[in-house]
């Protein structure tokens, strides 16, 4: 049986689940205090250590012995409320069901706050400047509690027969862990006053851990040839029951998939810098990944409904359907003991391998200097999320045992961003907006790419001798994403209908030091 997990939600993960600071998609913007509190309008200013990660083009106008650092605080909260299944009305009745043992209440991810470090050290030596940074280049995950496998129903759907699917099921059913590092050594030369070029080179360091419910089609429910047959050799006391067998929480076969995997990945990016005129700055820059290459263990376990008085009557049915031929023996298999309560694991890999690309991603930017006491600056970003699309998982011998469906689309930023000096301090601020990477048809609890999102940035820096401190703050709004339409690949559901609700606020202090 396939399974289509979103491995991808997790493979970009900082130091822990859960949401943290991002764009759209996985992406991590929070490198260096300065450019974050500019909303990461800075490829056309980049003059400190993490131009490594803005426009490597930009350390070139550095100077001398130089060090940076940036720690974010990140508190993210989100909340989700499933919505109802459709097969009820679709199959001829009268109003909507919930979906299996996904009661329609709100439930929040676990909260959790992260801490995101980030930084560099640079030398100038004139027209060459050389640095090493490490950052976090990409973050995303998740942990719910969102299914109700035991006895928990407390009411929220009174009148229902049973109100536990398997108690021997997960309680946490979402949970995601990673650590992806960018180790990064940059060059760059400065061709004349006016104009810069820059390198760096990417050594990726990931480690992940994954695991999540898959929900496989009830065939008493959504098999209606199956259906009719059995309605049709029933009497009344037997069709009852067959409908209340067809009845949340059991109109899909849950599963545990599980996929924990390390392994390392390579990049470049490239950047230029030129200054037309003292005031004016142009700077572009672009980062190129390899594909990352995971190694580790993948795991199904399926967990039957747990309703013995349901499992007599479906092993009766799953016998007579095989003697007449309307299922075959692997069918038989799991329509026979559907209501069992057995855990079967399925699949039980340590050789499991996947190759997990990661986008290419473009930004021009523009600054102006040439008001008193004021930079302006402006940056367009383009992201190539569309290269998470499909992806197979391996064993050793290069067969495929289930694969990653994501689909996802290329994202755009705009951003603006400016610096004020106030005596010797420095007010920053910006605001930039984004478009959203995930699609409906595979959203999931593990991605919390809901909507189009918008960043409002404020910041302030201090000098205090060689050592400049800076303090920003950063709030993201997302909007609410209303997913009403359940998507099904292979029987089995790639997405979690539902509305999808997310903030996110982020304080970060920022250390520069010039020796």
């Amino acid at each position: 049986m396939k399974r289509a997990i979103s491995l991808l939600t997790v493979l970009c993960l900082t130091l822990s689940a859960t949401t943290t600071l991002f764009a759209a998609g996985v992406d991590l913007t929070g490198v260096g205090a300065r450019a974050t509190a500019m909303s990461g309008s800075y490829r056309a200013i980049a003059d400190d250590w993490s131009a490594m990660y803005w426009n490597p083009a930009g350390l070139a106008y550095t100077t001398g012995l130089g060090a940076g650092l940036s720690v974010d605080f990140v508190m993210p909260r989100a909340t989700f409320q499933v919505a109802n299944s459709h097969y009820y009305m679709n199959y001829g009745g009268s109003a909507f069901k919930p979906f299996s043992a996904a009661y329609p209440v709100e439930v929040a991810a676990e909260p959790q706050n992260f801490v995101v470090p980030s930084g560099g050290v640079t030398f100038n030596l004139g027209r060459l400047a050389f640095g090493v940074g490490a950052w976090a280049p990409f973050g995303l995950g998740a942990k719910w509690d969102l299914l109700q496998t035991a006895k928990n129903n407390l009411g929220r759907i009174p009148g229902v027969l049973y109100d536990e699917y398997n108690a021997a099921y997960p309680n946490v059913e979402y949970e995601s862990d990673m650590q992806l590092i960018d180790i990064h050594p940059t060059i760059a030369f400065k061709v004349s006053d006016k104009l810069s070029i820059g390198a760096g080179f990417s050594y990726i360091i990931a480690d992940i851990a994954i695991r999540q419910p898959a929900f496989l089609q009830n065939p008493y429910l959504y098999n209606q040839q199956l259906y009719q047959y059995l309605a049709s050799v029933s009497d009344g006391g037997a069709l009852t029951t067959l409908n209340l067998m067809r009845q949340p929480p059991f109109d899909h076969l849950i599963n545990d998939v599980q996929m924990t995997a390390s392994g390392n990945g390579y990049g470049a990016n490239f950047g230029i810098m030129f200054k037309p005129t003292k005031s004016l700055s142009i700077g572009a820059s672009l980062q190129y990944y390899t594909e990352l290459d995971l190694e580790g263990t993948y795991k199904e376990t399926t967990y039957f409904g747990s309703a013995p008085i349901f499992d007599g009557v479906s092993r009766a049915y799953a016998d007579s359907l095989l003697n007449y031929n309307i299922i075959n023996a692997e069918q038989y298999l799991i329509i026979s003991n559907f209501y069992s309560g057995q855990v079967v694991t399925r699949t039980d890999l340590d050789d499991a391998k996947a190759k997990v690309p990661l986008p290419i991603k473009f930004g021009i930017g523009l600054s102006y200097s040439g008001f008193e006491k004021l930079l302006l600056a402006l940056d367009f970003t383009y992201t190539q999320w569309s290269a998470w699309d499909i992806i197979p998982i391996m064993n050793s011998a290069g067969a495929e045992v289930s694969e990653l469906v994501e689909n996802w689309k290329d994202t755009f930023l705009i951003g603006l961003g400016f610096e004020y000096n106030v005596g010797i301090a420095k007010l920053r601020g910006g605001i930039s907006t984004e478009t959203r990477a995930a699609v409906d048809e595979t959203m999931s609890l593990t991605i919390p790419d809901t909507n189009l999102r918008t960043k409002l940035n404020v910041g302030l820096a201090i000098p205090l001798g060689p050592v400049a401190l800076a303090l920003n703050y950063e709030k993201i709004f997302i909007g609410d994403n209303t997913i009403d339409v359940w998507n099904y690949t292979d029987a089995i559901a790639s997405n979690m209908a539902g509305t999808y609700m997310m903030s996110v606020n982020n304080l970060m202090i920022g250390l520069d030091y010039s020796f």
